[in-house]
């Protein structure tokens, strides 16, 4: 609410006040975002030992596929899939979920659409939420470039925000799932 009724005569309308300010909310809300996309691959994990599995295969076939030297570490999981071991399969996905990267999107967007057939790149704004995660990254890891994001943009970051979660639970709800 604040953001909206900056004047040109407040404090908000130089640099030395807005900048940190304004750094501080937009990597707050790409925090809220990433923890947006955990929370519901989460629930789509473990909405059923059906998403259990799926997600075992998806998460051996994206480990293969990038990682080469790490096929070792996929035997135990082709093990425990192999002997419908569902305990076994969910100590491991426990442990996988716990260390994902929540701020790759390409890799939510790839787990869901194995486990729900749902493409979140299909959703509205989609890379403009991928654009805002690089943002935050680079606003949390500052390199020697000055970055000053203006009013504008965190007006923008807020409804992209805002719109995008809309219509990713709009997709899941009208697909059935919770």
């Amino acid at each position: 609410e604040a953001l909206r009724k900056v004047d040109n005569d407040e404090l908000l309308s130089i640099p030395f006040f807005y900048e940190p300010l304004f750094n501080l909310i937009m990597a707050g809300l790409v925090s809220k975002l990433e923890e947006f996309l955990k929370d519901r691959l989460e629930l789509e994990v473990y909405a059923s030992n059906d998403s259990l599995y799926k997600y075992a295969i998806a998460y051996i076939e994206l480990i293969t596929k990038k990682h080469k030297k790490h096929k070792d570490c996929c035997k135990e999981w082709k093990k425990a899939i192999d002997a419908h071991n569902t305990i076994k399969i969910q100590k491991l996905v426990d442990n996988s979920l716990d260390r994902h990267i929540y701020h790759n999107v390409d890799m939510i967007t790839f787990y869901l659409s194995r486990i729900s057939s749902i493409e979140l790149n299909e959703v509205a704004n989609y890379d403009k939420i991928k654009d805002l995660i690089q943002l935050r990254h680079r606003i949390i890891h500052p390199t020697k470039d000055e970055l000053c994001i203006p009013i504008y943009s965190v007006r923008e970051a807020c409804s992209y925000s805002f719109q995008f979660i809309k219509n990713v639970e709009s997709k899941f709800i009208l697909s059935g799932r919770q």
